[in-house]
This record gives structure tokens, sequence and C-alpha cells, in this order.
């Protein structure tokens, strides 16, 4: 074997033996700093909205012309800091009406009316955004809540298109709203 390949075969081992010493140095880094973690405590898991089967909580006492009336209602929570709530209420905007007045109410805080530019004919109920946190347990924005006529909670969930709207109503709440037209 000529000199040159018994050269190139040695320096090879010894990339191969510095290689592994310095995969085995970040193995013992990321195993001390797993056990680390370990010890912490868990972080607590985020809310994804209130529990089905639960009742609404109370509405009372907040400021809009919106209140559910004894009958099947997505409450539909929008901020006017929130990029896919401004894109939501503009196409609510551009709605039929006689689709979304039969079961939408929009929950925003006192001046998220006039900054997400909501239609007169929608119903909206004015909640701070600190109470709609803590009372309805909402992880973030855009999110509906289906509730039933007698006010038990049906159904959660994100969502961020006038259609997904209309077919979580259709879902959660009656048969009848599974006639409305996605626009």
């Amino acid at each position: 074997m000529p000199i040159g390949w018994a050269v190139a075969i040695v320096v090879l081992w010894l990339a191969v033996v510095a290689l592994a010493v310095v995969l085995l140095g970040a193995l013992r880094q990321v195993t001390s700093h797993l056990a680390s973690l370990a010890e912490q405590p868990p972080t607590p898991v985020r809310a994804q909205g209130p529990a089905v089967g639960s009742r609404l909580p109370d509405l009372t006492g907040y400021d809009g012309h919106a209140q559910l009336g004894g009958r099947p209602s997505v409450l539909l929570f929008l901020s006017p800091a929130c990029g896919p709530c401004r894109t939501l209420a503009e196409e609510i905007s551009g709605s039929d009406p006689s689709d979304l007045a039969r079961f939408l109410t929009v929950v925003t805080d006192s001046g998220g009316v006039d900054a997400l530019g909501l239609p007169a004919w929608l119903r909206v109920l004015t909640v701070p955004e600190d109470a709609q946190a803590q009372k309805f347990a909402i992880p973030g924005r855009p999110f509906a809540i289906a509730a039933d006529e007698d006010g038990f909670i049906r159904g959660s969930q994100l969502l961020n298109k006038v259609g997904h709207v209309t077919d979580f109503a259709a879902a959660k709440l009656s048969p009848e709203l599974a006639s409305v037209t996605n626009p």
C-alpha cells in the first residue's frame, strides 16, 4: 500500500474520532439540560375554551344590545388588535344579514364596535377583554362558542372565515342552520 493511502486512512480515522468526541460532548449537554427541565414544574396547559355541556357564564351587566334571548347562538369573540379578527369583521359586514343575524352575536370590548366597523344589523355584546378571557376561558381570537337555547355550550373553536362560522353553527346548534349558505 502506498504511503499516501496510509496517511489518508489515518487522517480519516482521526477525523471520525474527533467527530465522535464532539458528538458525545453535545449529547452530554443536551441530557443535562433535559434533566434540569424535568425538575421544573410543568407549564400550565392553555385554556381551550369552556367545557362542552357547561353553562355559559352570566351575561347580565354587560353593555350591548345583544342577549341570547333563549335561542341557539354563536358567540364570536373579536378584537380590533387581531388581524384575522379585522378581516373576519370585514367579511361579516359584506355578508347577507339574513343568514348571520339568525344566530351570530359578536363579543368585543367597547372600543371594538367602532374599530372593527361592525354592521348595525349585527348583535353585539361588549365585554371587557380581561372578563372575556376569565369568564369564557378563550385561548385567542377569533374564537367562537356555540350555545343552545338553554345556555349550554355545544362547542368552541378558533374560526377565521364566515363560511367556517356558518358551518360551525350548523354542526353545533340545530339542523335548520344547516341551510345557511356560505358566502
